[in-house]
């Protein structure tokens, strides 16, 4: 069936479905009062339009995200989505999925059916809330974006961006219809207003007023933090969200603050902004005290060796590792070994691409995750794509270990026309740079200079 508009026939939508289907969602409705049935009826039939079903037995959790994607990125859809998620919690708990996997790690069945059961007998329910983003998790984006960066404009993009978005009133949609060339001795210029911009963004910013492409794919930039510091579903509306919920009312003048230390005072033990505590400080009857900081432990060793290879330079994170050593960080220094090979190759990469708009689009973000069953997404000068495997080696040894995940990856790319190259890197520790040597390996399921043998197996107690 084809929709010519945005405006679905929703009777028509549900007439389309499952009998089954339709007694479903004749019994969800009656947990709500029927104010409320238009909205949810337009968004199950929104619902089932985008994925193109017409049986509520066969959505799974894949389903489930595709939807949620779908309406918020249309802002003008609204609530919809939550109106979708309360339809997939019910036909969940309800065991009306015949495929319910993945549910389970989002929600709890039995707090599900507790929630049906007293919409459905009037009980009013306390909302519990859920901040935006957490503290560790504003925490973990902090420290990352508060890093200095050089030649990373893909992570000075993502700094940028959540600067704006974070630190400051300017809007998403705001940020999106500007761009760099409206830039100018750190002041941007948007359709609202000016914002300052740190001058650490003066080199990002500057270099994209003389490009073709001077705007910000807030939404794409986003999306890429939040696969770096594995927030799902990370978008630019959640980090606005965030900084409402991190912004404090100043009970002596009434002005708006974020919650950082920094901004407030205790006077006689009460909270007030700092620009008011510095005017009572003239007041010998009140005691004016700043706050004192409790820091707390941030990212942990192995989260930042894992990025180490896409925040620093190979130059700079070849000066953070030395090659003296003791027993017990074995492990630690061979995965140093390994980021500092990827951090190598993808300097590398970007300098063959220099001149060309792909310089900037190399990718090492996939070098976090090992499920990925690769390091970098590169191009060559045509814009052709290489998924590069990077293997790195303090030596000059031939052989290296490669995982069954990124075999199974090169075959899948393979079988797709896709370039997957295996970079394996030598003598990456050399005190002369020039003596770092990369044999670049393609087709490593069908290369006669090289055999693949079976070398690690997994045991299983029975």
């Amino acid at each position: 069936m084809r929709v010519n508009n945005d405006k679905l026939d929703t009777k028509v939508m549900l007439e389309v479905l499952t009998p089954q289907t339709q007694k479903i969602i004749d019994a969800f409705l009656k947990h709500y009062k029927p104010i409320s049935h238009r909205a949810y009826i337009s968004a199950i039939s929104n619902l089932f339009y985008v994925l193109g079903k017409d049986d509520a037995s066969k959505l799974d959790i894949e389903d489930f995200k595709k939807v949620q994607e779908y309406f918020r990125n249309k802002e003008r859809y609204g609530s919809q989505d939550k109106y979708c998620e309360s339809f997939f919690k019910y036909i969940y708990a309800y065991n009306i999925i015949k495929n319910p996997k993945g549910f389970e790690k989002i929600w709890i069945k039995s707090n599900l059916i507790n929630h049906f059961a007293r919409l459905l007998n009037g009980v009013p329910e306390k909302a519990e809330y859920k901040p935006s983003l957490t503290i560790e998790q504003i925490y973990n984006i902090e420290e990352l974006m508060n890093l200095e960066y050089k030649d990373k404009p893909e992570m000075l993009k993502m700094a940028f961006c959540w600067y704006m978005l974070f630190h400051t009133e300017c809007g998403v949609n705001e940020l999106k219809s500007t761009d760099a060339t409206k830039y100018n001795n750190n002041i941007l210029k948007t359709n609202n207003g000016e914002y300052y911009v740190p001058e650490k963004f003066a080199s990002l910013l500057n270099h994209l007023k003389e490009t073709r492409y001077s705007g910000f794919n807030v939404n794409g930039i986003i999306t890429r933090l939040g696969n770096l510091v594995e927030i799902e579903g990370l978008i630019p509306q959640v980090i606005k969200n965030s900084r409402n919920e991190n912004m404090l009312k100043c009970s002596h003048c009434g002005n708006m603050y974020t919650n950082t230390i920094d901004n407030w005072q205790a006077v006689n033990k009460r909270i007030i902004c700092i620009n008011c505590a510095d005017k009572l400080k003239k007041n010998s009857n009140l005691k004016v005290e700043p706050i004192i900081s409790q820091n707390i432990e941030g990212m942990s060793i192995k989260d930042d060796i894992n990025i180490s290879s896409i925040i620093y330079t190979f130059d700079e994170l070849r000066k953070k590792l030395s090659p003296e050593f003791d027993y017990l960080k074995l492990h630690k220094f061979q995965m140093e070994i390994g980021k500092l090979g990827e951090a190598y190759v993808y300097d590398l990469e970007r300098k063959n691409l220099a001149g060309t708009k792909y310089q900037d689009m190399v990718d090492n973000i996939p070098a976090k995750n090992p499920s990925n069953g690769y390091d970098i997404l590169s191009y060559d000068r045509n814009g052709n794509e290489l998924y590069i495997e990077v293997k790195t080696e303090a030596s000059n040894e031939n052989d290296f270990y490669i995982t069954a995940n990124e075999l199974c990856t090169a075959r899948q790319l393979q079988s797709e026309g896709k370039k997957y190259l295996i970079y394996r890197v030598h003598n990456i520790l050399a005190k002369d740079k020039k003596d770092i040597t990369i044999d670049v390996i393609d087709n490593i399921l069908n290369n006669k200079e090289y055999r693949l043998e079976a070398h690690v197996f997994k045991v299983i107690k029975c």
